[in-house]
């Protein structure tokens, strides 16, 4: 039984991809508008400048997961919001040294989860000091998202799991001054709502 789930899971993935593009275009006009109600970040982002600069005054997670209409399958969304003058690093990297940025959901039994990718693609950068020669960074907001899905809830039940999420990774600002460990940096993963599926993109 467990087996035939499984590969339920990575059929719907199949099928729930332009409904998942969707709704990451949807998070990226969120996302910009944002950005501008904040004034490039400038208010989101305040150093008290009488203590000592912590990794929350560069970087800022959050998350959300959404649930295909009447499905079992769904999308975890992560936004990283960067400060100006801040970036991470990409989800993979050539040089397994680096503190490459790492998305993680402690297992559950109620669903298992995709890979996580970035919407975006990082920049690449010139150093020496690594092993291909060169770094892939994150210097503006990116957004990650996984596919999952649910195994023994129906869908009314599942907009109550309760998901944990887990970064790793490492924050720099862009002068290479200061660098922040992230590690296992936990983000709140709350309910975004339903999604449906247009069924003739998926033809």
């Amino acid at each position: 039984m467990k087996a035939e789930r499984h590969c339920n899971y990575w059929s719907s993935f199949a099928t729930a991809v332009s409904g998942i593009s969707k709704i990451i275009a949807m998070a990226i006009v969120s996302l910009m508008g944002f950005v501008a109600a904040v004034d490039a970040q400038t208010a989101f982002f305040s150093v008290d400048s009488s203590n000592e600069p912590k990794l929350e005054d560069f970087i800022k997670f959050s998350a959300e997961f959404q649930i295909e209409q009447g499905k079992t399958n769904g999308v975890i969304l992560v936004t990283a919001n960067l400060a100006p003058g801040a970036s991470i690093y990409a989800l993979e990297h050539e040089d397994p040294t680096l503190p490459f940025t790492k998305l993680s959901v402690l297992q559950n039994p109620n669903f298992v989860c995709g890979k996580f990718v970035a919407r975006s693609r990082p920049r690449i950068k010139k150093d020496e000091t690594t092993a291909g020669g060169t770094v892939a960074v994150y210097e503006e907001d990116v957004l990650f998202w996984a596919p999952f899905e649910v195994l023994e809830l129906t869908p009314s039940a599942a907009r109550h799991l309760k998901i944990e999420l887990r970064v790793h990774g490492q924050m720099c600002t862009t002068d290479g001054q200061m660098c922040f460990p992230i590690s296992d940096h936990k983000v709140e993963v709350k309910f975004g709502g339903f999604y449906e599926v247009d069924d003739d993109a998926t033809r």
